[in-house]
């Protein structure tokens, strides 16, 4: 069978929270800040077991404090092991594209990577996780890049399931 086959593919539809915390690079002031992230989106996940590859493509809202804001367009891929119903995944991916408003002050950032780490219980047609990872939001207009670290709370939902071939090679 091959790896691609239509047997092998899942369709899900995502949504996550993520608390993070962020700072401007080159800031002298060590500390780094509070803010949270939204996101939805989707996944199509190929398994050959016990292996799984995953690509996914979120819009991401992020509030950096109550005056910042940035709207992303993530999109990742993710590799793992399907462990029963334990799913762990390591995988990066880049913020594709970026506007973003600090403080009255506008931006926009292309291709701000990201990496992540993280556990998935995947039950049935439900996903649930638990990711960290780390950004570099860097600015290409306006104003300072940002460091971004976190952890994100995710729910996924099947929106389309692998239909098994027929001997023939066609589903039924």
């Amino acid at each position: 069978m091959d790896a691609w086959s239509p047997e092998r593919q899942q369709t899900m539809f995502e949504l996550h929270y993520a608390p993070f915390d962020h700072r401007a690079t080159g800031d002298p002031d060590p500390r780094w800040q509070h803010g949270w992230e939204v996101g939805l989106g989707s996944s199509h996940t190929t398994r050959v077991l016990p292996f799984l590859l995953s690509l996914s493509s979120d819009l991401a809202l992020r509030v950096l404090d109550s005056k910042s804001f940035a709207l992303s367009i993530v999109q990742m891929i993710a590799v793992g092991l399907a462990l029963g119903p334990l799913e762990p995944h390591v995988g990066g991916g880049l913020s594709t594209i970026t506007a973003e408003v600090v403080h009255a002050e506008w931006s926009a950032a292309l291709l701000s990577p990201r990496a992540q780490a993280g556990l998935s219980l995947h039950l049935a047609g439900l996903r649930v996780g638990l990711d960290v990872y780390d950004e570099y939001l860097g600015r290409w207009f306006g104003g300072r890049s940002y460091l971004v670290r976190g952890f994100a709370f995710g729910v996924a939902f099947e929106t389309s399931r692998p239909t098994p071939l027929t001997s023939r090679g066609r589903s039924p």
